[in-house]
């Protein structure tokens, strides 16, 4: 699975003064980290002749 900022948001991560480049980049990660947080509490679920099982994911962010 691949988090991506649209082109808009790239592009002004590219041209930004560093301080304001870093704001969009901490932005970006804590996007991703929700979307990981929603996927792991909604959808990713493992089935076991037990039954079904929540499971949480051991993926990592990295830039």
């Amino acid at each position: 699975m691949t988090f991506s900022p649209v082109k808009s948001i790239r592009a002004l991560w590219a041209v930004a003064p560093p301080h304001v480049a870093s704001q969009v980049e901490m932005a970006h990660h804590e996007a991703v980290r929700d979307a990981l947080t929603f996927l792991e509490d909604h959808a990713l679920y493992t089935v076991r002749a037990s039954g079904r099982r929540r499971i949480r994911s051991s993926l990592r962010c990295r830039g």
